[in-house]
């Protein structure tokens, strides 16, 4: 059964639909590529050009693919190494003049490779340039761009050989500018799950391990010559397991981490940090009895600064729930909670991003049950507006954008053995 790419466009504008109705459709575009092999897409783009670029594996080897704004494929290009060796792509960004950047991995002589990617409008590759790791353990858990107008810097975190990775390209001359692996004293492993730049700092949360406290949460700034400027734990009373799953800066160069913590009760947590590394203020979300907490998921301000959106995973008797917070990120007051789930198909959703529109409206997206993409849509108010699923047999999700009208893209695959649409 082959597997092919799929982008859908919901209009979701909050000027044309009434709370509680259904979304309308736009479009629906599947590419199935060259090859009968499975497109398997990792993520995706939305330029405000309007174009929608996604990023992916098939049985050539990686492909993107660019959709204009009616579902149209404007180009789509497939690349293979030298080495005959796949490039998987784990982030897709692209500047105003059309430039496509890609970061990821590949696998090669049994050894791990970091890879960066230069597309140019017409699809041809620039240059593709690789880490090599020495390391058959590595785990790459994020990459971020500098920024998403002109693109200066590539950045990346991890772990190798169970110790937290950073590093970063500079995109100009593909050159890989340092790697560092680092743990603080007393720690015995640790990953990094969110990297982002401000000012030319790169900041990093994850998690380490210690023999007393097991994992507690971190916070890593580094300078751009790759040297450490701070590096802040933080350990819940109940000495389990905590971790910072995401990490937003705002324009001051303060930093916010976003994660799970036991302190002592099972709690979703947001920390702001100053630029120095001292802890401002830590907020929390304790989650109701009943309720498991699973993992942080994502963490978006909202166009003025003035909140913070979060989303995580819970369950609750085999289903899989959305933990909501809303903070204010000057004094950490918790604005608003809830447990999100939706009876009119009972499931399993597993929570994917949240993004937030102009209007302050938010949407939160998700699969649900493996199978059918979710997205939920919430006012400023926070009443519930409309929640509405594709119920196609999904079996993969790329992200989820929103434009500054409310309409949605989401981009995944599906189970099809047709090939035209």
């Amino acid at each position: 059964m082959k597997r092919p790419l799929l982008v859908i466009a919901l209009s979701l504008s909050s000027l044309v639909l009434p709370a509680q109705q259904t979304p309308v459709q736009q479009w629906i575009s599947t590419v199935n590529g060259v090859t009968s092999g499975d497109e398997a897409p990792t993520c995706s783009y939305r330029a405000g050009s309007g174009y929608t670029y996604v990023a992916g594996n098939n049985t050539n080897g990686l492909f993107v693919v660019k959709f204009d704004n009616t579902g149209l494929v404007a180009s789509s290009m497939e690349y293979v190494d030298s080495n005959n060796v796949q490039v998987v792509p784990e982030v897709i960004l692209t500047d105003n003049m059309g430039q496509i950047y890609i970061g990821g991995y590949k696998y090669y002589g049994g050894e791990y490779h970091i890879s960066a990617m230069h597309i140019d409008a017409g699809m041809n590759v620039v240059w593709e340039n690789s880490y090599n790791t020495h390391s058959s353990s590595i785990y790459l858990e994020s990459m971020a761009f500098d920024n998403t107008s002109s693109p200066s810097y590539l950045g990346y975190t991890g772990s190798i050989n169970d110790s937290i990775s950073v590093g970063k390209v500079t995109l100009a001359t593909s050159d890989f500018s340092w790697n560092v692996t680092t743990l603080p004293v007393g720690y015995n492993s640790g990953r990094g799950y969110d990297v982002k730049f401000n000012g030319g700092n790169m900041y990093i949360c994850g998690k380490v391990n210690h023999p007393v406290s097991q994992n507690d949460a971190f916070v890593l700034k580094m300078n751009g010559a790759g040297s450490q400027v701070y590096f802040q734990t933080f350990s819940g009373s109940a000495n389990m397991d905590d971790k910072a799953g995401k990490i937003v800066v705002n324009s001051s160069g303060e930093a916010y981490i976003y994660g799970t913590a036991n302190d002592p009760a099972q709690e979703f947590f947001l920390a702001k940090y100053s630029t120095s590394g001292f802890l401002l203020w830590k907020s929390q979300y304790i989650i109701p009895p009943g309720e498991n907490m699973e993992d942080p998921v994502d963490m978006v301000f909202n166009n003025f600064y003035s909140q913070i959106y979060t989303i995580g995973q819970t369950s609750n008797a085999d289903l899989g729930n959305g933990a909501l917070a809303l903070f204010d990120p000057f004094t950490g007051v918790l604005n608003h909670s809830a447990i999100l789930s939706y009876p009119s198909l009972p499931s399993t959703e597993s929570f994917k991003k949240i993004t937030v529109d102009n209007a302050n409206n938010y949407y939160v997206s998700a699969i649900a049950n493996s199978s059918s993409f979710l997205v939920a849509k919430y006012n400023s108010s926070n009443a519930p507006v409309f929640h509405v699923y594709y119920t196609q047999p999904v079996t993969g999700y790329a992200g989820t954008f929103v434009d500054v009208t409310g309409n949605v893209f989401i981009a995944g695959s599906i189970n099809q053995s047709t090939t035209t649409y």
